[in-house]
């Protein structure tokens, strides 16, 4: 049983927040480590980042050792730490607020290797020294007034006096300059909005600085995308992304309209000019004094997808290793491998296999894959493209025993997985790979649908050269395009566990570009962040309704300079009113109540490629009006003018 070891403060006087009340509620009523079903009914973030087993992405895949001996620093609610204990033999984890900690046990208190300290880090004297220590940037919250990144430096400093002399430190971090930010998402910084509060930031740069300084002389970095909160793929020097990562990578927002970039455009310039590394939103970096570090050049996870299909993808010394993350996938796994297999068995080329200590381990293959190829094969001829697909047509046909009913082909069975994506091409012939999935008596038309859908998705120019509809036509998906479709949304349901991340999935839709309601050549933008209903205008004026009680603009910096601009604007109050007590209040300036109508003005200071805030807040009901417009409004913001004071280069 896990063990609770407390400094002595068991009512530390700290206040939790009222999400994080329900999440101490959600772990005392829950009668095991699975949260699904609370997943599936909340979609507040801190719920979601503390509870989703997303979050153990950025170290699921590693290979502690079955003997290792575990630190994590700042265990805030656990959301790591129950992996951290199926993958070693000893976890101590240090968490300074006592009702967390508590939690913390509650929540794994099935686990006969956890032990749980509760309080000062610094204070506290352990047995033993650790295999592994663990930061992260979310871990360390400090009630002192010492900055994160200063409180960070300090526990990588110490985390020498708790490791062992081979021992290793794994530290994750946010990149101060990552494209997210770049974008217009708010930093995590002191008074931010961001749903993370303030946490470290640091520039690769920084963070290289502080562990010379901290004298752990091996380095390994590691480059999670979209960051090391949910973490989908990992990078390295070794490994770096080629062309575009929008098929790949999800990026996610969790507040909407803050984005005045694209975020892949950004990576996708990066990868052009050679080097993403500066710009990736996370560090996850592993460190020793003596010993080497891992030998992972590059992992894929999957940990979305439910326990029985969540898997790992490494690729090392030359090897692609394919590992279930729990035990539940494990069965799967070996399905998998089965399947390859029985598709090898029907006289089908595939990747060479081998199934090992409860891993798929195939050779890394260094050409390019079937839908690459297609997409280099339209551009050329349209006869050339055609008689492409027309081969994967053949080893669909080739790949099961099959029956016709009704002039329809059913496969025995349906390798699902048998589309481009997961094919490589040389010499004209197809080698296949990862057939996860088996459906039986499963309809050729749907596989074939999987092969043009996925493939004009991950080239969209392909239109330009063949159209989707003429491919339609000559395997005969018209009929049954829209089926296959619906088909396929149940299908991405269910492995995507939709019913339990529908949050994250609601995020992603918050990734869409905003335009400004007035600008300033290329220098910065005015934005409405939330609050307000959509820009109009006329001849002489601009402006917009805000429809909330609660409201906010943002003005964005699009330089590499820090910038003084003054923005000025009138507030007026909603139809059929005189005026309205409207509070404002900016990072820098406290709350003020103007009364509407008012033309005020604010002086702001902005960094580079940052962002400042301004809220307001009505008290009084929202107003209706009596000319058949169904918005009830708070106040008009009109004729926003920014006029820049000075740029420091």
């Amino acid at each position: 049983m896990a063990v609770l070891i407390c400094d002595g403060r068991r009512n530390d006087g700290k206040l939790l927040l009222e999400v994080e009340q329900d999440i101490c509620r959600y772990i005392e009523q829950n009668k095991g480590e699975n949260f699904e079903d609370v997943l599936a009914m909340e979609s507040r973030w801190k719920v979601f980042y503390h509870l989703s087993e997303m979050r153990t992405s950025i170290l699921n895949w590693y290979d502690f050792g079955e003997n290792a001996s575990i630190l994590e620093v700042g265990g805030e609610f656990g959301a790591i730490t129950g992996m951290l204990c199926r993958n070693a033999k000893k976890v101590s984890v240090t968490e300074n607020v006592f009702r967390k900690a508590e939690a913390i046990q509650k929540r794994y208190h099935r686990m006969k290797n956890l032990t749980v300290y509760a309080g000062d880090i610094e204070k506290i004297s352990f047995p033993e020294k650790f295999d592994y220590v663990i930061i992260t940037g979310s871990g360390i919250a400090d009630e002192s007034g010492v900055a994160p990144e200063e409180k960070y430096a300090q526990y990588v400093g110490r985390a020498k006096n708790w490791l062992k002399e081979d021992g290793r430190l794994l530290l994750a971090v946010d990149n101060y300059n990552g494209a997210k930010y770049q974008c217009g998402y708010p930093r995590p910084v002191q008074g931010s909005i961001n749903e993370n509060g303030c946490e470290a930031m640091m520039t690769k740069t920084q963070v290289e600085k502080m562990l010379m300084e901290a004298g752990f002389k091996n380095r390994k970095f590691y480059y999670p995308f979209p960051d090391y909160r949910l973490t989908q793929e990992i990078y390295t020097d070794a490994r770096l992304p080629e062309g575009s990562v929008r098929d790949r990578i999800l990026t996610y927002y969790v507040l909407p309209k803050m984005l005045y970039r694209d975020e892949y455009q950004i990576y996708e310039n990066e990868i052009e000019n050679g080097d993403i590394r500066n710009v990736c939103n996370s560090y996850l970096v592993e460190c020793s004094i003596e010993d080497l570090c891992s030998e992972a050049d590059y992992i894929a996870v999957s940990t979305d997808r439910g326990r029985k299909h969540s898997f790992a993808t490494l690729i090392q010394k030359e090897q692609v290793i394919k590992k279930a993350i729990y035990d539940d996938g494990k069965e799967y796994l070996k399905k998998s491998f089965d399947n390859i297999l029985n598709i090898q068995a029907r006289g089908i080329h595939i990747v060479p296999h081998t199934y090992q200590n409860e891993e798929i381990v195939m050779p890394v293959i260094k050409g390019a894959k079937l839908v690459d190829q297609l997409f280099l094969l339209a551009s050329e001829s349209r006869e050339k493209f055609v008689r492409a697909i027309d081969k994967m047509y053949a080893c669909l046909i080739k790949s099961s025993d099959y029956v016709e009913d009704q002039g329809k082909i059913y496969l025995e069975n349906g390798y699902i997985d048998m589309i481009p994506l997961n094919c490589f091409a040389e010499n004209g012939e197809y080698y296949f790979f990862d057939q996860e999935f088996c459906e039986k008596r499963c309809p050729l038309d749907y596989i074939m649908f999987r092969v043009l859908r996925y493939t004009y998705l991950a080239y969209p120019e392909l239109e330009s050269y063949v159209s989707l509809e003429d491919m339609k036509t000559r395997y005969r998906l018209r009929e049954c395009w829209q089926e296959y479709l619906s088909k396929e949304d149940r299908f991405i349901w269910d492995n995507r566990q939709h019913r339990v991340n529908h949050s994250f999935y609601q995020w992603l839709e918050n990734r869409g570009v905003e335009k400004p309601i007035v600008s300033l050549d290329e220098v910065c933008g005015l934005y409405l962040s939330e609050g307000f209903d959509v820009k109009e205008e006329d001849s002489y004026n601009t402006w917009a309704w805000s429809v909330k009680q609660k409201a906010r603009i943002c003005m964005h910096n699009f330089t590499d300079n820090k910038i003084w601009i003054r923005l000025q604007f009138t507030l007026y109050p909603p139809p059929g009113r005189q005026e309205q007590r409207i509070e404002i209040d900016t990072l820098e300036q406290k709350e003020q109540a103007v009364f509407a109508p008012e033309t005020i003005g604010f002086d702001l200071e902005i960094d580079e490629h940052d962002s400042k805030f301004i809220n307001f807040h009505v008290e009084e009901p929202l107003t209706k009006c009596n000319n058949g417009d169904p918005r009830a409004f708070a106040f008009q913001l009109l004729n926003p003018q920014i006029m820049l004071n000075r740029t420091v280069f």
